[in-house]
């Protein structure tokens, strides 16, 4: 059986595909690709910068440039052949008070965050249906899309959130399945608290500490193998209790 690409922006049987991996260079993203790469994945990452992780690829790829998604998608077609799975990991945090929020903050948020999500879904799922792939798309989301927000970022996972959920109700009859992953505070350096052991104080979650991006990486292999084909626009929240009420 040949290896399965995966293509993964800046993601039991585990035989996975080769994927295209958006946001797959840095914090949960690199934790997922390298997570792939030891399961025999061909991961194609596609981000801003250059990413030198052994085993994958890197395409240099601005997903916040909306209109050059899909010239970038069918270019990257071209050149690697069949994609059966893609990771949206692409995300960006500002840290604007509610009141200093201004259009430009916003826009940069939303194209980054749930725009390009959305178009790179459109043309994953149009090239799967296309093609008779049985493929798989995960969004990487976030806790903050499941809470009351004010702020860009949150407001932006909640869209990723809902757009999950839909087509992941949308796609499996064609036998492509959508899902997604809502971290809560994960060890990462989006939040300042990369400290060698990935460790992190609680700051009231009851598990009492934050998640590492191992931890995200492990319930992302399990969404898009074959162990997760029965399930259909799930967003699995993985936070350490966080979220509970």
């Amino acid at each position: 059986m040949k290896s399965l690409k995966i293509l993964c922006h800046e993601k039991i049987c585990l035989k996975i595909k080769e994927q295209l991996f958006f946001g797959g260079g840095t914090g949960i993203g690199k934790a997922i690709t390298n997570k792939l790469l030891s399961h025999g994945s061909e991961v194609i990452i596609c981000s801003r910068s250059k990413h030198e992780i052994e085993g994958a690829i890197n395409e240099i790829w601005d997903v916040s440039d909306i209109g050059s998604i899909q010239e970038n998608f069918n270019n990257i077609i071209k050149k690697y052949g069949q994609i059966d799975m893609v990771v949206n990991s692409q995300g960006i945090l500002t840290h604007s008070d509610f009141l200093d929020v201004s259009p430009e903050e916003m826009e940069l948020v939303f194209k980054t965050n749930i725009e390009s999500v959305f178009f790179i879904c459109q043309y994953a799922v149009r090239y799967f249906k296309n093609n008779s792939i049985y493929g798989h798309i995960l969004n990487i989301c976030s806790t903050e899309g499941l809470k009351g927000t004010c702020y860009p970022y949150g407001l932006s996972k909640a869209a990723a959130v809902r757009l999950t959920q839909g087509l992941g109700k949308a796609t499996v009859r064609d036998g492509i399945i959508v899902n997604g992953i809502a971290p809560g505070a994960t060890a990462t350096d989006m939040m300042r608290q990369g400290d060698k052991h990935n460790w992190a104080p609680a700051y009231g979650i009851p598990s009492g500490r934050m998640c590492t991006a191992n931890e995200i990486a492990n319930a992302a292999v399990f969404l898009l193998s074959d162990a997760g084909r029965q399930m259909c626009g799930e967003v699995m929240v993985v936070d350490g209790g966080e979220s509970l009420h």
